[in-house]
């Protein structure tokens, strides 16, 4: 674990945030379904994704008191429809849970059409943000104005998101490049006032990232772009088997990337 604000933390070989005194995981854009929609294009993946949300999830209940689940966004990967294997493993994922006793809260991402179909079925429905105190989390695919307006920040110190499936890819001198996951924690002005956003990686395993870049345009959440302090942006790499690891901010890394 490694607790980068005062109760709160990164979850070692997971993708997930913890926060200690609510006793809550969040986790974000799983995209179950994912292989299935690749199949249709003519790409062939194993179906590995749900496997490794189980391995990890069960690895963060066995070190964590879990109470509460966040699932903040992009639980599937279909826009259009509800597929076969999102309707299955999404059935899978919230029956899991449920058998764990946890609470289950579901934030709607961009890609969550007709996911309530199976999740109403467990007494979860999606909603458009979830609130912990000073902490406020997203999916991130909107601006404030239209996840509730600036009111909505009234005593948040922290804005927890996804969406960006935030990953830094690395070079040495002989150009060897090593790509990773990572967390970013980003500074954030809003309506005159400074919050730190952390932006969480994707928890499915093909969904290899988007870039972290000082460039502001090239992320794909209007919370950054419009927002973030990029230059002043944190990565912390997620590497399986090894730990967390705190990078310097982006601007003294750039020539690195």
């Amino acid at each position: 674990m490694l607790e980068i604000h005062p109760g709160v933390e990164l979850v070692v070989d997971t993708p997930y945030i913890y926060i200690r005194r609510d006793r809550t995981l969040i986790v974000a854009d799983l995209h179950l379904g994912f292989e299935e929609a690749m199949a249709e294009t003519g790409i062939y993946l194993p179906r590995g994704q749900l496997r490794q949300f189980m391995s990890d999830i069960e690895n963060a209940f066995n070190m964590l008191n879990i109470e509460r689940v966040v699932i903040a966004g992009d639980l599937k990967h279909r826009f259009e429809k509800l597929g076969a294997q999102e309707r299955r493993e999404i059935d899978e994922v919230m029956s899991h849970l449920r058998k764990r006793g946890v609470e289950v809260v579901f934030i709607r991402g961009n890609h969550d059409n007709y996911a309530s179909i199976v999740t109403s079925r467990y007494g979860v429905e999606p909603r458009p943000y979830y609130r912990l105190g000073e902490i406020l989390v997203i999916h991130g695919h909107q601006g404030i104005a239209e996840v509730g307006g600036e009111d909505l920040l009234g005593g948040v110190e922290i804005l927890v998101y996804g969406h960006e499936h935030p990953s830094i890819s690395i070079s040495d001198r002989l150009g060897k490049i090593a790509k990773f996951p990572c967390f970013l924690e980003i500074p954030l002005t809003i309506g005159g006032r400074v919050l730190k956003g952390l932006v969480v990686p994707a928890a499915g395993s093909y969904q290899a990232g988007s870039p972290v870049t000082i460039i502001r345009s090239n992320y794909l959440s209007p919370i950054t772009r419009d927002h973030g302090d990029v230059d002043n942006a944190k990565p912390y790499i997620l590497a399986r088997g090894d730990g967390i690891f705190e990078l310097p901010s982006l601007r003294y890394i750039q020539d690195l990337m």
